[in-house]
């Protein structure tokens, strides 16, 4: 099953609750918040690199500073979530694939399924 869309239910001190695949209605995962910043992290790189972009030129675009773009992509910090909505917008994604694992695996031969 690829996780695409996937709803927040819950976040607790050392565990976020990913829980709800929106496509079948079924429960997904659970995933600690580190864990969740390595997938962010792991995407913004993608989509970055994908849209031919510097860290310094999506830190112009965002008004953050590179520094700050390097933090994400390193997952030591999460975007606020309206950085995240800019973020999926430049990109051309939604935010569900800044969170989504088969978009860590876009284009390569690791499927899901």
């Amino acid at each position: 099953m690829c996780y695409d869309k996937i709803i927040f239910i819950s976040k607790h001190p050392q565990r976020i609750t990913l829980c709800i695949d929106t496509d079948t209605g079924k429960a997904c995962f659970g995933m600690t918040e580190e864990q969740v910043r390595k997938v962010i992290a792991g995407n913004l790189v993608r989509f970055r690199k994908e849209m031919g972009m510097t860290q310094l030129d999506l830190s112009e675009r965002i008004n953050y500073s590179d520094k700050s773009i390097s933090k994400w992509e390193r997952g030591d910090g999460i975007p606020d979530v309206p950085t995240l909505m800019q973020l999926a917008e430049i990109f051309g994604v939604s935010v569900n694939a800044v969170f989504s694992f088969s978009a860590l695996f876009r284009n390569s031969s690791v499927t899901c399924g």
